[in-house]
């Protein structure tokens, strides 16, 4: 039978940001939920799993390679107890999407039709990070996108060197930059279709 029901579990493009909140929504949805009695990381392992991450996260905005490493590492290790229990919770869910939606996980479109492309973005939002040297930038994703590109810069002059990033969602956090300077960035939405249609560029005037 062609499965209606599609969980996500691929981190890959996932920012570090964005892998603390995937796990703290899972921890949330899946406690108690009588659907999924045992998953294979029961949700007090995942929540070790994810205070390791997110002390060794916070360590790394300080900078160098052996803390950076040791975050990495904890990641490796969130990332497993999240797609294990993600396709445990594929097969428990019955094929039944509030089921599905119910463990916290977000969910794959099984519609493969290829469109066109994508509308573009009309507008980037910025904020700082946590960390000196960090800018958050937000889009409203496109319909249809499986992601959002994003290139962004602090040059201000010609020739100017794009970063290139993506996130899974709406949201990225641009690091290790240099605080007084402006941030410059523009992002499009990533789908089925090849042709990518990139916003207009918008600038930060100064990252803190």
């Amino acid at each position: 039978m062609k499965d209606d029901v599609l969980i996500l579990i691929g981190y890959g493009q996932h920012s570090d940001d964005e892998i603390i909140l995937d796990a703290a929504r899972q921890v949330a949805f899946m406690t108690a939920n009588a659907t999924y009695p045992t998953p294979p990381v029961l949700m007090p392992a995942l929540q070790l799993l994810l205070n390791a991450f997110v002390v060794a996260y916070a360590n790394a905005s300080q900078g160098g390679v052996t803390l950076t490493s040791i975050k990495k590492d904890k990641r490796v290790l969130l990332e497993a107890a999240m797609v294990s229990n993600g396709g445990y919770v594929q097969t428990n869910c019955g094929n039944d999407r509030t089921k599905a939606l119910s463990s916290g996980f977000y969910l794959g479109s099984t519609n493969t039709t290829k469109v066109g492309p994508l509308a573009k973005i009309t507008k980037i939002t910025f904020s700082d990070g946590l960390n000196a040297g960090q800018t958050k930038m937000r889009v409203k994703k496109p319909k249809n996108a499986n992601s959002v590109l994003w290139k962004y810069t602090q040059d201000v002059a010609e020739p100017r060197v794009w970063t290139d990033a993506s996130s899974s969602r709406g949201t990225f956090t641009a690091r290790l930059l240099i605080s007084g300077k402006p941030l410059t960035a523009k992002s499009a939405g990533l789908g089925a279709d090849e042709e990518i249609v990139w916003s207009d560029e918008f600038t930060f005037p100064t990252v803190r």
